[in-house]
Order: structure tokens, then sequence, then C-alpha cells
């Protein structure tokens, strides 16, 4: 047998941690990823798609005199597989009412289940939830799924101005919800921002980054008027209609998990 040999460019970097195929909080295996340094020439050679197979593995350091212009280059290759979405809403309603019905994770495949399919929670935290560890199987307007997790990291129960998490599964990264009250109203942000990491995504991202961005934007509106539905529910309001429904084939199968 014939010893691997390590990347040309390797060079004696301490290998980077990375969260990574985490399950629950007491994981603590990560993936590691080995940085090896690269010229800006060498770097442009390097396909999206060779980016996107060894990036688990590998990270391109790029050395050497960079130009404004060479440092953009670098980072729109470099973000391929990423997404950053900041979401708007403005609700009748106060922050502790939204902060109260979005924080009960198991309620949202009843009156979010256009997209959230299934919900479990498999640790469930201190008093305020913080450290709660949830899984869910999700899907937009388009009719993949996502299989991910997510674990509570930061709670304001006494303010209700929102709470943080981090996620992992088919995609990693962090979520903040923030809420401001504005006399009757609540005005919410959410930013949510990840790396591709489901095969589909991940693979597909320098091609359908697009369409994948116009999914999340669906579910996000849907969510909006799933939220103002449940709202009304909750302060007593009778006859109010269902939310919307989850797109083909979740539709016609009364959202069973596939």
């Amino acid at each position: 047998h014939t010893k691997k040999q390590k990347p040309t460019h390797y060079r004696n970097f301490k290998p980077l941690r990375v969260l990574n195929d985490h399950k629950t909080s007491k994981d603590k295996k990560a993936k590691k990823q080995i940085p090896f340094c690269v010229t800006f020439e060498e770097f442009e050679k390097i396909s999206i798609n060779e980016i996107v197979e060894k990036f688990e593995k590998y990270f391109p350091c790029v050395v050497g005199e960079l130009t404004p212009e060479m440092k953009e280059k670098i980072k729109t290759k470099m973000a391929i597989k990423k997404y950053h979405f900041i979401t708007n809403w403005r609700v009748e309603a106060t922050c502790q009412e939204v902060y109260t019905t979005l924080k009960e994770a198991n309620d949202l495949k009843r009156w979010w289940y256009s997209v959230y399919l299934d919900v479990k929670t498999l640790e469930k935290g201190d008093a305020n939830g913080l450290g709660k560890i949830v899984e869910l199987y999700t899907k937009g307007w388009l009719p993949y799924t996502l299989k991910w997790q997510f674990r509570v990291t930061e709670v304001h129960p006494n303010t209700f101005s929102g709470f943080s998490l981090e996620a992992f599964g088919d995609f990693v990264g962090r979520g903040i919800w923030t809420f401001e009250q504005d006399g009757a109203f609540c005005n919410i942000v959410y930013d949510w921002e990840i790396e591709a990491e489901k095969p589909l995504l991940k693979y597909l991202s320098f091609m359908m980054k697009p369409i994948f961005s116009a999914n999340h934007l669906w579910a996000m509106q849907k969510g909006l008027e799933s939220l103002v539905l449940e709202l009304r529910r909750r302060k007593g309001e009778k006859n109010v209609p269902l939310p919307p429904p989850p797109t083909f084939p979740h539709n016609l199968l009364n959202n069973n998990v596939l």
C-alpha cells in the first residue's frame, strides 16, 4: 500500500474545527478541514465543483498580494454554497405573544405545516428552553425536503426580544429571531445564515441558487400568513381559516412524512 500524499500546497497549519454531522449536544466529534496554500492564479483554476466536493476536507488559503478585485472573486467563489436571508415581518401582537408562539417548536407542525412536516424535541434544555435540541423535517414550495436539527443558543424570556439557534444537518449555520414592540405591532426580523450540506443544494448551488432562495422566500411568506392566523386563534377568535397547506406531494398525503 502506498502512503497517501498530502496536497501539493499543504503547509503545517493546525486543522480547523467545523460544525458538521452533529447529532446531539453530547456529540464532540467534528470533521476537520486541512488548510493548504495556493496562489491566486492556482485558485482561479480550481473549479466550483471541485471546491464543493473537497471543501469538507481541504480549505484553500490564497496567499500573495491580493487586489480588491481578486479578494471579491475569491469571496464570490467560496460563498457558492452559502445562503444569507433576512426576513422582516410586522404583526399586530405583543412581542410576548410572538415569542411564546415561535419558541414552542413542537407546535410548528400544527400551525406552520406548509413548511414543518414533522418536529420532535430531542432535549428540552433548561426552564427557558436554552440548550433545547429539536429535530425537524421541512420543505418549501419545491418538492425536495430537508432533515435538520437546531440547538437554542440564546433566549430572552424577560424582555421577549428574541432568541437564537444553531442549525446542523442538511445545512449548518445560525438563525437569530429579533422582536421589537412598535405600538400595537411587533416588528420581527429573522436573520438566517447557513451553508448547504444536502447534496441537491450543495452540488447544484452554483446553478440553482436563485431558485433555492426563492423557495426560502416562499416558506417565510407562508410563515407570516400562518403566524397571523395562529395569533388570531390564540386570542380566542372563532372560525379562523386553516393555515396554508404544504405543496405537492405532501398536500395529497395529509402531510404524512414520506
